[in-house]
This record gives C-alpha cells, sequence and structure tokens, in this order.
C-alpha cells in the first residue's frame, strides 16, 4: 500500500477531457474523449492509481459530515482538479504528435500522386 493511503480518505474524480469542435473536423480521432482518473488523500496528496487493499466506505455518511462535506470535500475535489488540469497538457501534445505524423504521411502521399497524376491538385 502506498504511504499516506492507510486509514485517511480518498478521493478518487475522474475527469473527461475532450475537443470541442466542428464534427467535419474530426478532432476525436486525434483526440477521443479521455477519461483522466485522479486519487487525492485527505491532505490533498496524490496517490498511485494502483491502490490496493482499499475498502470504500458509504460515502452517504460522510457527505452529512459538515465539516467533511463543506470543507474538506471541496479542498480535495479543487485539488484533484488541479492535478487533472496538470495532465492535459501531455494528452493535448500527444494528439498533437500523433495528428502531424499521420497527416504528414497523407500530404506526403497526395504529393506523390500528383506527381503521375495531373487531375490530383
Amino acid at each position: 500500500m502506498q504511504e499516506g493511503a492507510g486509514t485517511g480518505l480518498i478521493l478518487e474524480a475522474v475527469y473527461v477531457l475532450e475537443c470541442v469542435s466542428p464534427p467535419d473536423l474530426h478532432v476525436d480521432r486525434f483526440l477521443p474523449p479521455t477519461p483522466i482518473r485522479v486519487l487525492v488523500n485527505e491532505r490533498g496528496a496524490e496517490l498511485n492509481s494502483e491502490l490496493k487493499g482499499i475498502r470504500k466506505a458509504d460515502g452517504s455518511r460522510i457527505l452529512v459530515q459538515p465539516a467533511l462535506s463543506e470543507g474538506l470535500l471541496p479542498r480535495l475535489m479543487e485539488k484533484a482538479q488541479e492535478i487533472a488540469e496538470g495532465r492535459i497538457a501531455s494528452f493535448i501534445q500527444d494528439a498533437r504528435t500523433e495528428m502531424r505524423e499521420q497527416l504528414d504521411l497523407e500530404i506526403k502521399r497526395l504529393k506523390d500522386l500528383k506527381k503521375v497524376n495531373r487531375s490530383v491538385r
């Protein structure tokens, strides 16, 4: 088990990264809706997503405690969102790299085709 994951509270948050664009651009072929899973402990420290031996608690009992639902939980949700937002750049960079590789190959193919077929512009 990971340090800090003992008996405390762990918040699991899943965000979905997706690009909003006109459908005819087909951006989803390079950046499909991508889940970003974040785990933080009660101190706001990020935990490894491969935690083992964690017992899930009844969340409804936690949410009725004002100190948790009004204080700790919003702070942990903010921290989880910061962590998720910090990961976005790498997903976008990977998508751009993939897009450039695919489109560069397509451009090369069309240029080569243009050399042997005048109707290709």
